[in-house]
């Protein structure tokens, strides 16, 4: 009876517990099962309330279907218990002119049915307190790869149970001048159409098809942001680059200081020698220097003597003949 009570509790236990451990509210705190952009605006956006129904800590991402449609910020982030964080999800400038220049049927609002909707799912994974406290202490991109790197771990089996999600579709509406988001009665249909077409040429008119020219801030804010993750990622692997030559530095050096050490002290030993040699060798110079002089003499005769032994015998010769 113990066994089917506890089981019993934890049934309950189950039942009663929230599915997610987060809620979705609008701007006004209103439960939130869908998303909605004005593309009368000149830039469409909405706005969405994450909030942590628990007392534990979490971690939220949002993802979707066309991401280079949007700019979501921040799509990612942790929350501390019962905290919350408010969500911005803007359309690209030149993405609303393509969505103007589709069908719209007469009550303005995009055509097409709901295969044609962008849909965004918002997903959450429970994390420890001391996780959690690191993260806050973490620079952006630090809390980044971390975030990245623990829905990695979520992403499989068992942990992967854990990730609960909703997901929201997305409604494109224009309802130019107050209109009532688009609403059938809400405006003239033919008045809607007539300002459809002026949005559309408009958006042709102000370079919404030359991304060069009309450059939309968002889209230059995600631009910027790949250069910084590229710059990120080029300035680890200098600096990785930078330790490798700093140790091949310091081996070079120690190198060559073994060798200069070694150069010294055979200069030194050869010095040693050269001057002992040196020494014992005057001697030998000196004595050949007195033996080279004093040959002259043991052998008698010079080059001056010679000379005038020859001069005389060819006087002598001379008379003999005379």
């Amino acid at each position: 009876s113990s066994s089917s009570s506890s089981s019993s509790a934890a049934a309950m236990s189950e039942n009663t517990a929230p599915r997610r451990p987060f809620v979705l509210r609008d701007k006004e705190d209103g439960s939130l099962d869908s998303l909605r952009l004005d593309l009368s605006e000149d830039t469409p956006r909405v706005y969405m309330k994450v909030c942590n129904v628990t007392d534990d800590p979490i971690v939220y991402k949002v993802k979707t279907t066309e991401p280079r449609r949007y700019i979501v910020r921040p799509n990612q982030n942790p929350l501390g218990p019962q905290g919350f964080e408010t969500i911005e999800i803007s359309l690209l400038k030149k993405e609303k002119h393509e969505l103007l220049k589709t069908a719209y049927n007469r009550n303005g609002v995009l055509a097409g049915g709901k295969d044609q909707l962008d849909r965004f799912l918002v997903q959450s994974m429970p994390i420890d307190r001391n996780f959690y406290e690191a993260l806050e202490s973490m620079k952006p991109q630090e809390k980044s790869d971390a975030l990245t790197q623990k829905w990695q771990d979520f992403s499989a089996e068992p942990q992967r149970k854990y990730i609960k999600k909703q997901k929201l579709d997305m409604h494109f509406t224009f309802a130019p001048e107050g209109g009532a988001d688009g609403a059938a009665g809400s405006q003239d249909p033919a008045a809607v159409a007539d300002k459809v077409r002026e949005a559309v040429a408009a958006g042709a008119g102000d370079g919404a098809d030359r991304p060069a020219e009309g450059v939309d801030h968002f889209e230059e804010m995600r631009r910027l942001r790949r250069q910084y993750d590229e710059l990120v990622d080029f300035s680890v692997r200098l600096t990785a680059e930078r330790e490798v030559l700093q140790k091949h530095l310091e081996s070079t050096k120690t190198q060559w200081m073994r060798e200069m050490k070694a150069r010294v002290a055979l200069e030194n030993q050869l010095g040693t020698g050269g001057r002992s040699r040196a020494g014992s060798g005057d001697g030998d110079v000196g004595d050949a220097r007195d033996g080279d002089m004093a040959a002259p003499a043991a052998s008698g005769f010079t080059l001056v003597q010679l000379a005038v032994i020859a001069v005389v015998f060819f006087f002598v010769g001379r008379l003999l003949s005379g």
